[in-house]
Order: C-alpha cells, then structure tokens, then sequence
C-alpha cells in the first residue's frame, strides 16, 4: 500500500520543506481508483441492506462520509495528502521541541552571568591576596587599579 512505501522509505535526512517535497516526488505513489470504487461499493452495501442506513444510524454515517473523504483523497492525490500531513506532523514536532528546549536547563559555561560572577569572584580573590579590600569598597589609586586588572586577567584565564 502507499502508506507502506512512506513507512519504509522514511526521509531522515531532509531539512526543509522543498527537500520533502522532493522525496515525496521520488516516491511511487498512484492514483488508487480501485480502493475509492471498493468504498463507494461498501457504503452502498450498508445502506441497500438495511445494516446502517442514514435513518438509523446518523453519526456513524457522518464519520463513514468523513473517512470517505479522507480515503478519497489519498487515493486521487497520495503525494499532496502525505506530504502535508507530513508537514503538518513536522511542524508540530518543530514546535513542541522549541517549546521544550526554550531555556537551558543549566547555565552556559560563557553566559554574561557567568563571566559577570567569574570576574567579581576572581577580583575579590586578587584583592584577598594582595592585600587590600575587594574593589569598589573604597580602594582608591594604584592598589584598586591593580587588582581589577588582575582579577581581569585571572578572569580571562579561567575562561
């Protein structure tokens, strides 16, 4: 059946649209008129025979008509109806994936953040060893100077 093909021959590598639409060109998918003739026989069997006529059985018959349509259409047209609920499934899954993978779920190793707290962490400890008190607590001249260049460094090392 066409829906086999499609299951067999699964497109891995296809990254856009237009590439889908070329693998579903390769495929051999034809009109199907013996499976909408085959239909069209058992809907008309149902109802000639009395086992679920439009009467009886109205939401049934709805949801006969329905699958009919759908059936129909992949039959006159196989290549259109599986590309676009291959689309449709893919941008579903596209969508879900950004909305799972939205934030990390740790933080990256060279955020600003991280760099921020890396550099007021390496000041601090510069200003430790040196010394004197950690910049911006009122160092003053060539000591606060000197250890924010340092912590920088130190910084930039441990990046």
């Amino acid at each position: 059946s066409d829906l086999s093909v499609v299951v067999r021959r699964t497109p891995l590598l296809v990254e856009d649209a237009k590439e889908l639409w070329q693998y579903y060109e390769e495929l051999p998918l034809g009109i199907r008129l013996e499976t909408l003739v085959g239909l069209g026989v058992a809907a008309q069997l149902l109802e000639s025979s009395g086992a679920a006529t439009r009467e009886q059985y109205p939401k049934l018959r709805r949801v006969l008509d329905a699958y009919s349509v759908a059936v129909a259409a992949a039959c006159v047209a196989p290549r259109q109806v599986f590309y676009n609920i291959h689309r449709a499934f893919w941008a579903l899954a596209t969508r879900q994936a950004l909305r799972e993978a939205r934030e990390p779920i740790q933080p990256l190793l060279l955020s600003s953040a991280n760099r921020a707290a890396v550099t007021g962490a390496a000041e601090s400890v510069v200003a430790v060893v040196s010394g004197g008190s950690a910049p911006g607590a009122g160092t003053s001249g060539a000591a606060g100077g000197r250890s924010f260049a340092l912590g920088g460094i130190g910084a930039a090392v441990l990046l």
